[in-house]
């Protein structure tokens, strides 16, 4: 509150400031204008402090950066060229950090963490949601410029209500104001201080520790020396695992949410029920509660470059990895595009055979549809689990819901209604449609033969959002916990209060399969068992400390000769060099090289620990001049243009892929009209 009062008091103490404009009816009416300014920042204040006391906190920012910008248009006066550009990259950048902070905080209350983080470094999506609704993405953009803009009037409106900077005491006065507002601007600002952390993080996670087993036995985290590839692993039952969005435990509180979903309340009365599982660290949306849901772990910074870098954890296994082990045929089916959070690249990438989406690619580019409903996945499930069920080979189907998504869910006119009065009835009708469809799967899945060697498994990948419809009747329950549902366990004694987080879905479900392996999950544990409490302690120094077993599992540190280089495009275009893989970045985007365009990747020296380093060129000139200036080893690929390549008699046909290397000054190159067929070996 203090604080509050003192930028206040700066704020109007700025009124004070000796005007010298010739005539006094301007003097009076750019007077009028400032207290104006001033009445409106004190309404704005007042306001926001009785619905949201945050709100008080980011206006206050807000004042003090326009305060700071009108001073620097005072002491800038005299270079108008480069105070309306510093002033307009300052506005720029805070108001897209804001932007994407408030956001964040509005949607899932985690604002700029390392989940969002992630979300905002999926190229893949934001392209695809531009190119599926170019009006949307238009607008928004529209919208950030006209806030610039108006920010951008408002500064030079408080630097013109206060008169002109003359003479050296009043340069003086305004100099000792712009650093009065900037320091007050950056004081205990939420958004630097959620920056500054992710920052420090991600800074520490590029460093490794050499660790004592007691340290990782500290921390609840357990070691495992074998690579997810050597993992040995037997069948169990077969699976069929449905991941439901947002519906957590609550929302079976008869009291709270009466007849809401009648055939899960339905399928709990028969199945193994584990009612005190929490959300892990990093775990709160969707990508990070799959993640570590399906891995045992969680996301740490150690990941921060692990969105287009497979090889982060690539030695790590996980549900689907031990499954495939054991020779499981496993399908995953979304209702919504894949390439929302890069979810098709990663789930191909944990061994799964099939992955299913609802928005099909001709359906993105030509209508704005964000997912089909519930039942359509539950249908085509349904078709799959009867394709499977006719083989002799053990399967996994997996699939994730999305109709509960908040605010009000997605719900067709067609589709069962709730049918008892609701203040909610969107968000309510979707639901109980999603519900409903989820019934009628699984009762087809008991009365089918396959039944008996078949676990079904339903989870919510994390609590409802914040900004759901139902949060003030969730936020009665005085305890919300995930969902964890096991029907036809080989495990037929269990705890339902055991505590437990995300992480230790993984090891419990191939627990209630029966299936029988020798990986260690880094720290989740199955709830049959006696899991080792210390691993629900999280802290900044557990998070460290699973950063280091990231780095020390990443079987990729130093690069070994001879190398085997080859090109992939499934699940997403990528160079392989051994078992490293690089994702092709051409111009940001994920995709193969066009016409002209070359990539090149500097290989490290010898014993130098690996850290890739990519560069994209638009034609081989560029290229040729960053080979004379950077000497060393390199790795390049790219597609024939009208340019002729070097050591060639004549141009290429057109369309030509080319790999190429440059290792102890040998060259070899290859070419193929086809980019997969392009392989090296390089001694």
């Amino acid at each position: 509150m203090s604080d509050r009062k003192t930028i206040l008091k700066k704020l109007t103490s700025f009124c004070t400031i000796p005007v010298t404009i010739p005539s006094l009816g301007g003097t009076r009416k750019q007077t009028r204008i400032f207290w104006i300014l001033i009445a409106a920042g004190a309404i704005l204040l007042f306001v926001s402090g009785i619905y949201n006391s945050r709100h008080v906190g980011y206006i206050c920012s807000f004042y003090c950066l326009l305060c700071a910008v009108g001073c620097l248009h005072k002491l800038l006066k005299k270079h108008v060229w480069l105070d309306r550009i510093l002033s307009l990259l300052i506005l720029c950048v805070w108001n897209i950090l804001f932007l994407m902070f408030y956001l964040f905080k509005m949607t899932n209350f985690g604002g700029l963490n390392l989940e969002n983080v992630y979300h905002l470094l999926c190229f893949q999506g934001w392209l695809e949601f531009m190119y599926m609704d170019p009006l949307l993405a238009i607008g928004g953009i529209l919208a950030l410029i006209l806030l610039i803009c108006l920010t951008f009037f408002l500064t030079y409106l408080l630097s013109w209500c206060v008169g002109d900077c003359i003479g050296r005491n009043m340069q003086a006065v305004f100099s000792g104001l712009f650093a009065l507002f900037t320091a007050l601007f950056f004081y205990n600002n939420v958004v630097f201080l959620q920056l500054g952390d992710i920052m420090k993080e991600f800074a520490f996670s590029q460093k490794y520790v050499t660790l004592k087993q007691e340290e990782y036995d500290a921390h609840g985290i357990k070691l495992c020396p074998l690579p997810w590839h050597k993992v040995q692993a037997s069948p169990g039952k077969n699976l069929v695992y449905i991941i439901l969005e947002s519906t957590e435990l609550t929302f079976l509180d008869q009291k709270l949410f009466p007849g809401l979903l009648p055939n899960l309340l339905h399928f709990r009365e028969s199945a193994q029920s584990f009612e005190n599982m929490s959300m892990a660290h990093n775990a709160r949306i969707t990508f990070g509660a799959m993640y570590s849901a399906m891995t045992g772990s969680y996301l740490t910074p150690a990941h921060a470059k692990g969105w287009w870098n497979p090889n982060i954890t690539s030695s790590f296994s996980s549900l689907s990895k031990v499954l495939h082990n054991a020779g499981y045929e496993q399908h995953f089916l979304i209702g919504h595009s894949g390439d929302f959070a890069g979810m098709e690249n990663f789930i191909i990438d944990q061994q799964y055979d099939s992955f299913w989406s609802g928005i099909d690619c001709e359906k993105r580019t030509s209508t704005w549809e964000y997912c089909v409903r519930d039942s359509a996945v539950f249908r085509q499930a349904w078709r799959t689990f009867q394709k499977l069920a006719e083989k002799n080979t053990p399967f996994n189907i997996t699939l994730l819901t999305t109709d509960a998504h908040a605010p009000h869910g997605f719900y067709s006119p067609e589709e069962p209604a709730y049918p008892y009065p609701s203040a909610y009835p969107k968000l309510y009708n979707a639901m109980y449609a999603s519900d409903h469809a989820l019934g009628d799967f699984i009762k087809k899945i008991k009365d089918h033969p396959k039944y008996k060697d078949t676990c079904i498994v339903i989870t919510s990948d994390h609590l409802a959002h914040y900004y759901a419809a139902c949060t003030d009747i969730l936020q009665q329950s005085s305890r919300r916990r995930l969902l964890f549902l096991i029907d036809n366990s080989s495990v037929k004694s269990w705890k339902a209060d055991v505590p437990a987080l995300t992480f230790d879905i993984a090891p419990t479900i191939l627990d209630s399969m029966g299936v029988k392996h020798n990986y260690r999950f880094p720290l989740g544990e199955s709830l049959y068992q006696n899991p080792d409490p210390r691993r629900l302690n999280y802290t900044k120094e557990q998070e460290r400390v699973l950063s280091f077993y990231v780095l020390l599992k990443n079987e990729n540190r130093n690069l070994r000769f001879p190398l085997e280089i080859s090109v992939h495009t499934n699940p997403f275009p990528f160079l392989q060099i051994n078992s490293h893989r690089l994702p092709l970045l051409i111009g940001e985007a994920n995709d193969t090289p066009r016409e002209g365009e070359i990539l090149a990747v500097r290989l490290p020296r010898k014993n130098e620990p690996i850290r890739w380093r990519t560069h994209y060129f638009k034609s081989f000139s560029f290229f040729q001049v960053f080979l004379n200036s950077n000497p060393g080893d390199i790795i390049f690929l790219g597609k024939t243009g009208s340019e002729r390549l070097p050591d060639m008699d004549k141009p290429l046909e057109p369309q030509t892929f080319f790999l190429g290397s440059i290792i102890h000054g040998k060259k070899q190159m290859v070419f193929d009209r086809k980019i997969t067929n392009l392989k090296l070996y390089c001694q």
